[in-house]
């Protein structure tokens, strides 16, 4: 009998650790699609909500990693794990006896949890198939293959309908306080820095509106009462798409809130678009600007230009009930301290939040780098820091801008802490 087990691996992160770490779409979204075809399947995500007190999960130093700039300011960084104890993994598998287990992954820096969770399945039981898919295994197809004991990767296609495929509620544990949701995939423009050409293509493809208020409306009754859409460009094809869901959203009186992770395109805002966002609720916006230097977005073939983006804002200042924040990406190579805080300070002066984006090489894009292990691209480790762009500096952004406040320095400073093994010996297993 096939019963297959759907695993979200732990972090090997540099504080502060990313909200994003803890709510994977991927794994609940496959686990979703295989339960309702009649296949045996859980999940196990190492993950899951934030990490607690409860004995079952752990935060531990791993090692330690150099920061960019290192051979001037001698600075590094603890790697820490973060999730659930391996012991609960192993204790699972025992339980469920899965014959497949199918690891999910995101980031390319976090290469290791996969590989620890591979490894900890292998010693369990050899004779369990292993499949190893996500933007990782996509991304760097012959880097998984070389670190990932596994017997088949699996490289996402563009445009994939299996991404519109429901979340089952019952496999959370914990329901996100936010929910994720994704009705469209693909984006036309194709940014230098970014990967979304790549795992999404650049055809727009979304999923049939009335289906996505069907699947607001039956997480609302579970208790869900805020939705996050994570599509790239959500505002794309408007009048047959978000147009259509939040109307319905309205008609239905279903009493949730909205927010977008970053897909609201300033070139397509528009009043009347406007107005109905904030009448169904749709409170908190990321309207990205990058950077305030208009050179470097036609370098990056950034489409969208400060004064587009400044015309979206104003038009956002008209209505009430928007919160607007933006991220300013930090750390691009040859950009420096000055060029950040002028970006900032530009969002300041227009009434916008600004949120730092700490820049990592994507593999896949132009900025694709291979002069260094993937792990040491952790965004937090600033890569591509320098003289006239200092770790210290950087740092200082995470302790002014971090969104929860309560973020201090974790850097060690000295040459003896070189690297860091990638997984350290395991005494709790």
């Amino acid at each position: 009998m096939q019963k297959i087990l759907i695993v979200n691996p732990p972090s090997f992160a540099v504080k502060p650790i990313n909200e994003v770490e803890y709510v994977y779409m991927a794994p609940y979204v496959l686990a979703s699609y295989l339960k309702r075809r009649g296949i045996d399947v859980q999940i196990f995500d190492f993950v899951e909500g934030r990490p607690s007190t409860n004995g079952h999960d752990n935060s531990r130093i791993e090692g330690v990693l150099r920061c960019g700039n290192f051979n001037s300011e001698l600075i590094s960084k603890h790697v820490y794990y973060i999730g659930k104890k391996e012991r609960f993994y192993t204790d699972f598998l025992r339980a469920y006896k899965p014959t497949e287990v199918w690891i999910s992954n995101l980031f390319t820096y976090n290469w290791q949890g996969p590989r620890l969770v591979a490894q900890l399945t292998r010693e369990f039981n050899p004779l369990i198939n292993i499949k190893f898919g996500g933007a990782y295994a996509t991304l760097c197809p012959d880097h998984a293959r070389e670190h990932i004991d596994c017997d088949e990767i699996i490289e996402s296609k563009p445009q994939d309908p299996i991404k519109f495929e429901n979340i089952h509620i019952g496999f959370y544990k914990y329901i996100p306080q936010t929910f994720p949701i994704l009705t469209s995939i693909g984006c036309p423009f194709k940014c230098a820095w970014c990967a979304v050409p790549r795992l999404e293509g650049t055809e727009m493809i979304q999923k049939d509106p009335l289906a996505v208020v069907d699947d607001i409306e039956e997480k609302y009754y579970y208790g869900v009462k805020r939705f996050r859409f994570i599509d790239s460009n959500i505002l794309h094809n408007y009048e047959r798409h978000l147009k259509i869901i939040l109307t319905e959203v309205l008609k239905r009186k279903i009493k949730v809130s909205f927010c977008s992770y970053g897909g609201v395109n300033p070139l397509l805002v528009t009043p009347d678009k406007l107005e109905l966002m904030a009448e169904a609720r749709f409170q908190d916006v990321q309207l990205p600007l990058e950077s305030c230097n208009d050179e470097t977005l036609k370098q990056n073939n950034r489409p969208v230009t400060t004064n587009a983006w400044v015309k979206a804002v104003r038009q956002f200042k008209r209505i009430k009930g928007f919160s607007i924040s933006t991220y300013i990406l930090c750390g691009i190579p040859g950009q420096t301290i000055r060029d950040i805080y002028n970006s900032i300070n530009f969002a300041l002066e227009h009434g916008v939040d600004p949120v730092p984006l700490f820049f990592t090489p994507i593999p896949a894009t132009i900025y694709e780098d291979n002069t260094r292990k993937l792990e040491e691209y952790h965004p937090n480790l600033f890569p591509y820091a320098s003289n006239n762009m200092k770790v210290k500096d950087l740092e200082q952004l995470l302790v002014t801008y971090y969104k929860r406040g309560d973020y201090a320095p974790d850097y060690i400073q000295g040459e003896r802490y070189l690297s860091s093994p990638a997984i350290s010996e395991r005494t709790d297993i």
